[in-house]
């Protein structure tokens, strides 16, 4: 019961813990970055942005998902459509709110989805496979 109330907690937080990364990684990283080398035009600063993401959605997966899966130790497609439904519900209401397509948004946000997407799908499997290593009894390095 413990497990099952705080996989669903690590679910409801994921959202809060990639955006705040996200903030901050682009405030501490991003901004001295593209100061730092003046970057001025759209394919540098959609990559900048693209790696930031990225770092962000591997984080949040690590930190959120892998426990998650490892507690459930059920299906990971379950686990990865909760992740995904709840981390990027807000950036893809947010992209078709705008009235503006540009580009750099728009690259941007494909960047973050695939970033989140991958991410969270390998850290949903590696502790579904944790978890089945354990109820196995599994002993020593060895994986399924």
């Amino acid at each position: 019961m413990r497990s099952k109330i705080l996989a669903i907690a690590l679910v409801l937080l994921s959202p809060i813990v990639y955006y705040y990364l996200t903030m901050l990684f682009i405030m501490h990283v991003s901004f001295p970055i593209i100061h730092a080398f003046t970057i001025k035009s759209l394919t540098p600063l959609a990559i900048v942005f693209i790696l930031v993401n990225t770092i962000c959605a591997i984080i949040t997966a690590f930190v959120t998902v892998l426990p998650c899966s490892y507690l459930l130790g059920a299906n990971p497609k379950y686990i990865i459509a909760l992740f995904l439904i709840t981390i990027l519900s807000f950036p893809i209401a947010t992209f078709f709110m705008q009235s503006d397509f540009n580009k750099l948004t728009s690259i941007v946000f494909v960047g973050q989805c695939v970033a989140v997407s991958i991410s969270v799908y390998y850290f949903a499997n590696v502790g579904y496979r944790r978890a089945a290593q354990k109820k196995r009894g599994a002993v020593g390095g060895h994986t399924l």
